[in-house]
């Protein structure tokens, strides 16, 4: 099996493993994303709650932690830790602290941000709990970030700060707002911001203000016109007919072996299991049956698509490295080990 070099690869990571007060005012003292995971019901019998491995239970109050898992991420061909960044404007953030902590250490790691730029939501009551707001100056957000783009863990592309958008199609000024970021930046001494575009097709307008795009969210429509429609009505009822929607992991990976990335500027994503469950009960959706061996066929159609393009072009997106309550994890769990890294490291190394 052949092991092919990227240039660059990502993954999402969840800084939510400690407490702050608004989610104890919100969810309840001692909060985190550990207290949905202990907490979690299962549905199906096939379906695995993995718990955490290796690395515990861990706190991100304790930096070290990122560490340890940055070395296990790239000892195994993942490069880079796409902080999910979320600020709500006018210097309005949460879950700050992770990233803040490994600014101000010694802790080796490669990083970036990943701006969740969406509303926090109270699904269960429809509450909105933080609103997300936009401006057309990018004046404070820059002013926030520009530190962390001149630290040298800071991942850069032709001397441009990567910086991911997860729904750029949210924003009402997001031209104004990307050409103030080039300007600011150029302004500060990089070439501007490399942006990469989440849930954007490379064919969409909003692609020409970006360098790269993906759909994070692309694996998981593979649901038939039927099962759309069932859902929907669910949807329309406020409520989920019988528990949460579940389906095969495997048709998960079989819809993506049969996807084509032709663009250069469209970078594929890796999914190694869903199970919103865990967060929403009978609102989320399960993906039975993931196996360290199906996520790997999946990597493999990856490869195969990635490995005629010049290897400045070749990235890949894992989506994610600890979304626990999510069931969407690569690091290591105590029901499969360091199998999805294994997997991973097989297929994909970074320099």
């Amino acid at each position: 099996m052949d092991v092919l070099k990227l240039a660059n690869s990502f993954t999402y990571y969840l800084p939510q493993f400690h407490v702050i007060p608004e989610n104890e005012k919100w969810w309840g003292a001692g909060f985190t994303e550990w207290t949905k995971l202990r907490d979690a019901k299962s549905y199906a019998n096939a379906q695995v709650i993995q718990t955490p491995g290796e690395l515990g239970w861990y706190d991100l109050n304790n930096v070290e932690v990122i560490g340890q898992q940055h070395k296990l991420a790239r000892d195994n061909g993942v490069g880079t830790f796409a902080f999910w960044h979320y600020w709500f404007g006018d210097s309005d953030l949460l879950l700050e602290k992770p990233m803040e902590r490994l600014f101000d250490s010694d802790v080796v790691a490669d990083y970036c941000v990943a701006w969740a730029n969406h509303d926090w939501l109270k699904r269960s009551t429809g509450e909105t709990l933080r609103a997300q707001s936009y401006d057309k100056d990018a004046g404070p957000h820059f002013g926030y970030l520009e530190r962390f783009f001149h630290d040298p863990r800071y991942r850069k592309v032709d001397n441009r700060p990567v910086m991911f958008i997860f729904s750029p199609g949210r924003h009402p000024y997001l031209e104004e707002y990307v050409h103030d970021m080039h300007r600011r930046a150029q302004a500060s001494g990089f070439d501007g911001i490399y942006f990469v575009f989440d849930h954007t097709g490379p064919q969409e307008a909003r692609a020409a203000l970006c360098d790269r795009v993906l759909n994070s969210t692309a694996p998981l429509k593979f649901e038939t016109r039927a099962q759309k429609i069932l859902a929907r009505l669910q949807e329309a009822m406020g409520k989920q007919l019988e528990g949460p929607r579940q389906a095969q992991y495997s048709a998960c990976v079989d819809h993506v072996r049969r996807m084509k990335f032709p663009s250069s500027k469209q970078i594929p994503v890796a999914f190694p299991g869903w199970d919103t469950s865990i967060r929403h009960a009978e609102r989320g959706q399960i993906l039975l049956k993931n196996t360290p061996e199906l996520y790997g066929s999946m990597l493999d159609w990856i490869r195969d698509q990635l490995a005629p393009r010049e290897e400045a072009d070749r990235m890949v997106v894992f989506k994610s490295w600890n979304e626990w309550a999510e069931g969407n994890i690569l690091e290591p769990s105590a029901e499969f080990g360091r199998a999805y890294l294994e997997q991973t490291a097989a297929r994909f190394r970074v320099n």
